[in-house]
């Protein structure tokens, strides 16, 4: 019979197999750590699960496009006036595109990635 061990973390339960030795001290569970964003603008942080949720709430709290766009329609006109203010040519093609550009040009700073 297996030992296991329960894990509480952003309100899931998760049994994981009684891990020891090295490995056991780094296992990650992919899906249970979230992702710690600064936007360098404001500084203001968001933490997020995926890079889909946060262009979903870069899009929900902007002022230039209404909630009812899509993330499609957001990335595009986002990355309009990075072209037209900054010169920064951020891709708009998908949100793990859009989000690299982002880091890249330092829109945006991971702070934590559970993720990795």
């Amino acid at each position: 019979m297996r030992a296991y061990r329960i894990m509480y973390q952003t309100g899931q339960l998760i049994w994981l197999p009684n891990v020891k030795g090295k490995i056991g001290k780094h296992l990650k569970v992919p899906y249970l750590y979230l992702m710690k964003i600064k936007f360098l603008d404001d500084q203001s942080i968001v933490i997020v699960e995926s890079y889909k949720e946060l262009v979903e709430y870069m899009r929900a709290s902007s002022p230039y496009i209404p909630t009812t766009g899509s993330n499609l329609e957001y990335m595009k006109g986002y990355a309009k006036r990075a072209v037209i203010s900054r010169n920064h040519d951020i891709r708009a093609t998908d949100e793990t595109a859009f989000v690299e550009d982002l880091i890249k040009y330092k829109h945006i700073q991971v702070m934590e990635n559970g993720q990795n």
